[in-house]
């Protein structure tokens, strides 16, 4: 009798383990799929701020260069104008 008690007591300990191991997987799996999205959508959001970023450099530098070439016209006209002067 003990024998037998002893025995179911192991497969229901195996059976219990096994189910708690199971469950424990679906969760893990859970778990990295929501962290996996996550991920996804964080990088998707990278992408697009780089892409932010890169207009901006590029609209900066256009906004740099016309203005470089408006003070120099402007500093020309104003040479252009002394030397009318004198």
């Amino acid at each position: 009798m003990l024998n037998a008690n002893w025995t179911m007591f192991k497969e229901d300990f195996k059976k219990e383990m096994k189910d708690e191991f199971a469950q424990f997987k679906i969760q893990i799996d859970q778990q990295l799929a929501t962290a996996s999205l996550k991920l996804q959508d964080h990088g998707q959001k990278l992408e697009e701020m780089a892409a932010r970023i890169d207009e901006q450099e590029t609209w900066a530098a256009v906004a740099n260069e016309a203005l470089s070439r408006s003070l120099k016209e402007q500093s020309a006209t104003s040479n252009r104008e002394v030397e009318k002067e004198q």
